[in-house]
């Protein structure tokens, strides 16, 4: 996701559903309290995560 890639792409790369993709993408902002891509990333880098 840091590096830019589709739903399709790292689902592709995960060897999963791209709507399973999707759905763990959801939670995951959810559970960060996020509402983008881009917030969720920035987050990961000021917690050092990346």
């Amino acid at each position: 996701m840091a590096e830019g890639h589709t739903n399709k792409a790292i689902a592709i790369e995960l060897n999963i559903p791209q709507r399973t993709t999707e759905r763990y993408l959801t939670q995951l902002f959810s559970l960060l309290n996020v509402d983008s891509r881009t917030e969720a990333v920035n987050l990961a880098e000021r917690m050092n995560l990346l």
